[in-house]
């Protein structure tokens, strides 16, 4: 699988959990370079007309900027430790998000 290393070596990060907020979960993955970023986002319970949602990513050099590889767009890594990575909005129960992010 392409994330097998990254998943198997890199460091986990707790970033949310269902038995805390009782709607969703969130982990990251980094790398030990910190070169790549695995996030993975599962919404448990939907709310209708819900606002968009950010993830407080953790342990990254503010000095680093990342590109989300889906989109393209880059952050700095002390906007997503502050500020969040925004998580795009899923419509129902038990969707999850894979969004992975490389150093540019």
């Amino acid at each position: 699988s392409y994330y097998n290393d990254l998943v198997r070596e890199g460091d986990y990060y707790r970033l949310a959990s269902l038995a805390d907020n009782g709607e969703y979960d969130a982990w990251m993955v980094k790398s030990q370079d910190e070169r790549e970023i695995l996030v993975t986002f599962v919404q448990v319970l939907n709310h209708p007309n819900f606002k968009s949602r950010t993830l407080c990513l953790q342990g990254l050099d503010p000095q680093k900027t990342y590109r989300e590889c889906e989109s393209g767009r880059t952050y700095g890594a002390d906007t997503l430790m502050y500020a969040g990575l925004p998580i795009p909005r899923s419509w129902g129960d038990f969707k999850s998000t894979l969004i992975h992010l490389e150093e540019v």
